[in-house]
Parts: structure tokens; sequence; C-alpha cells
């Protein structure tokens, strides 16, 4: 999440801060593949990251959702769409980190945009 944040500031390669960011975290090297490969994918495919999240806000555009809160969306949206994680764990981490980082309501957002998202993913299995 967080280096999806500075990417949106900074606009380098998304994958750059990565180790940085894992190392003031205490991150293990697991963890620091994992991000990697969110990343990675988010590079991949962001535009249609972004377009599935998008398409589950109701009267609302993406560019207008706090950074934090749209970042820790498109985690857990990477997740659902690799299958990773079964999908109500990447929903509860993401509700998790919303209230970690954000706050209460927040942490609502998140699972109002999230909830019907993992929805329309498992019906499109």
């Amino acid at each position: 999440m967080q280096a999806l944040c500075n990417y949106e500031v900074h606009r380098g390669k998304l994958t750059e801060p990565l180790a940085a960011l894992a190392d003031d975290a205490g991150a293990s090297p697991a963890s620091l593949d994992y991000a990697r490969t969110l990343c990675e994918h988010y590079e991949l495919a962001g535009k249609d990251v972004d377009a599935r999240i998008q398409g589950a806000l109701d009267n609302w555009d993406i560019k207008r959702i706090d950074g934090v809160a749209r970042n820790i969306i498109r985690v857990a949206t990477i997740e659902l769409l690799a299958k990773s994680v079964p999908p109500k764990v990447a929903v509860d981490e993401g509700i998790t980190l919303a209230r970690e980082f954000g706050d209460d309501e927040s942490a609502r957002f998140v699972n109002g945009v999230l909830d019907p998202l993992m929805k329309r993913i498992a019906e499109e299995a």
C-alpha cells in the first residue's frame, strides 16, 4: 500500500521503494517478494484494477477517494484477482489497514467497496 502511495506521488518504477519500505518495516524476504508481486501486477494491469474499482463505486469517482484508502482498495483488488489469498482474507486485511492508517470511516468505506467487488470477481470465476 505504501509503495502504491509513493508511486502515485513520484511516478517512478513501482517496485523501487519496496526494499527500503520493507527494511523500515522489518519485513521478511517472503513478505518483500509478495509485495513485489502485487506491485508488478499493478504495473501490468493497473488500468483494469482501477476500472473494476470504479465499477464498484456508487456515484463516486476513484480519483476522489483518499490516497491511502484508494491504494488499500487496489491492493485488496489485486489479491482478489490473483486469488493469492482467500477473498475474505483480502477484504479483512484491507479493512484492518484502513483502520490502522485511516479511521473508522475509512474502514467502512473500504469494506463498502471491497465487499461488492469481491462478489463480482467471484461470479466471474
